[in-house]
C-alpha cells in the first residue's frame, strides 16, 4: 500500500497526488459519506497535484448517491481536516462550482486511521479482535468521535447501551472502581495512545 506521505517511490519516481490521496482516504476512520465524497472529488482534481478540483455538489450527489446536506457536510469535514482548501467560492447564480485544492495534511498520521496492514483492532478490555467503525470527523482541527468504537468490541446485538454488558461498559466500571478517568474524561492525547495500542500497526 502507498504511504500517503511518500512523494516518490522506491525507485525515486514521483507518486501522483491522486494515488496518495486514495491511499489516505481508504484508511481514514471517517464517516462513510465523507470518504465517498473524498474519493469521487479526487477524480475531478489534477492527477499530479490535487489542484483545480471542481466537481460541483450536484455531480457529487449523483455519483455518491448522497443528499445535498451530506455532500456539504463532507466538504466541511474535509476542510476542517485540512484535506481540502477552498480556493474559489462558486456562485449558483453564475453557475460556478467551488474550486478546491486537495492536500495530504502533514499530521495525517495523527488522524484516526487504519494501519498500513489494515488489520483488525484489539479490544482494550477483553483482548478480542474487531473491525473499528469509522465515525470520526475533525472540527476545527480537533477530533470528534466516539472513541469507544475504536477501542472496544461492538455492543452485543440487541443491547440497549446502558444495560448491556459491553466491553466498553465493563472497562468503564473497572476504571471507575480503580479511581482512574473514564474515556470521556481522558485528555485527547491519552485517548490516541489507547487508539494506537488497539491498532498495534503504525505507519
Amino acid at each position: 500500500m502507498i504511504n500517503p506521505g511518500d512523494t516518490v517511490d522506491s525507485k525515486g519516481k514521483p507518486i501522483p497526488f491522486v494515488f496518495r490521496w486514495r491511499s489516505l482516504v481508504r484508511v481514514l476512520l471517517f464517516e462513510t459519506s465523507v470518504k465517498a465524497v473524498a474519493l469521487v472529488a479526487a477524480e475531478y482534481a489534477d492527477f499530479d497535484t490535487g489542484a483545480n478540483c471542481r466537481p460541483g455538489n450536484n455531480a457529487l450527489m449523483r455519483e455518491t448517491s448522497l443528499g445535498d446536506r451530506s455532500v456539504r457536510n463532507a466538504w466541511a469535514v474535509l476542510r476542517d481536516a485540512k484535506m481540502a482548501e477552498r480556493v474559489h467560492k462558486g456562485s449558483s447564480y453564475k453557475g460556478e462550482s467551488d474550486v478546491y485544492q486537495l492536500h495530504i495534511p502533514e499530521n495525517w498520521k495523527g488522524y484516526p486511521i487504519l494501519g498500513p496492514n489494515r488489520g483488525p483492532f484489539t479490544c482494550q478490555y477483553c483482548g478480542g479482535e474487531f473491525n473499528p467503525v469509522g465515525n470520526c470527523v475533525l472540527k476545527g482541527g480537533r477530533a470528534s468521535a466516539k472513541f469507544e468504537k475504536f477501542l472496544f468490541c461492538p455492543e452485543p446485538r440487541g443491547a440497549n447501551g446502558r444495560d448491556a454488558d459491553s466491553c466498553y461498559r465493563l472497562w468503564s466500571e473497572r476504571q471507575a472502581n480503580g479511581g482512574s478517568a473514564g474515556l470521556d474524561a481522558m485528555p485527547l492525547v491519552e485517548r490516541f495512545e489507547l487508539f494506537r495500542k488497539a491498532r498495534d500497526d503504525d505507519w
